[in-house]
């Protein structure tokens, strides 16, 4: 058997495989994305909540050195109780995110990409061994892996410069 044709059986046998590690992966950033868009919304309520408690607290000081119970001590309560439920609720979206990462792993480690270095194995990363082999681009390993760390180093100046770029425009402002 050539060493295409051990690498195209190879990149068949991981097909399925790369499948369920794109699913997983887009669940995550799904998750992720999640997260941040939560992160961004409540960084303003966290201030008002810091506020509402630091209100609070010298209320209940005020109380203690003998001044009179004063219901508006009582207002900041909800702002409180609402972004403790909130940060409950993130560490229970946090918490999706642990099965999901257990569940690549445990895809990274089936022998049947024992053929394939572990720095590459992801579901992009197969599917571009795969298009590299079945496009004719590559027929060994050796010139697979080559491609694909072109592609990957492409792949950071690319997002280098992107970043280059938003730093500049932020610059000029």
């Amino acid at each position: 058997m050539s060493e295409k044709d051990q690498l195209m059986q190879n990149i068949n046998a991981s097909i399925p495989i790369a499948q369920q590690m794109v699913q997983v992966e887009n669940e995550i950033a799904q998750i992720e994305e999640k997260i941040e868009k939560k992160k961004k919304f409540w960084g303003g309520m966290k201030i008002v909540a810091m506020i509402a408690a630091v209100i609070f607290v010298l209320g209940i000081l005020m109380i203690a050195s003998g001044t009179k119970f004063d219901i508006s001590i009582l207002f900041p309560i909800p702002f409180i109780v609402i972004y403790i439920l909130h940060l409950l609720n993130m560490n229970k979206v946090k918490k999706q995110i642990e099965p999901l990462n257990q569940k690549l792993t445990t895809l990274r480690a089936e022998p049947s990409l024992a053929w394939l270095p572990d720095k590459y194995r992801d579901g992009g990363c197969i599917y571009k061994i795969a298009e590299y082999v079945m496009g004719g681009r590559a027929d060994s390993m050796k010139a697979v892996l080559d491609l694909l760390e072109e592609d990957i180093h492409r792949q950071q100046m690319v997002e280098a410069a992107m970043i280059g770029a938003a730093i500049g425009a932020q610059s000029r402002r």
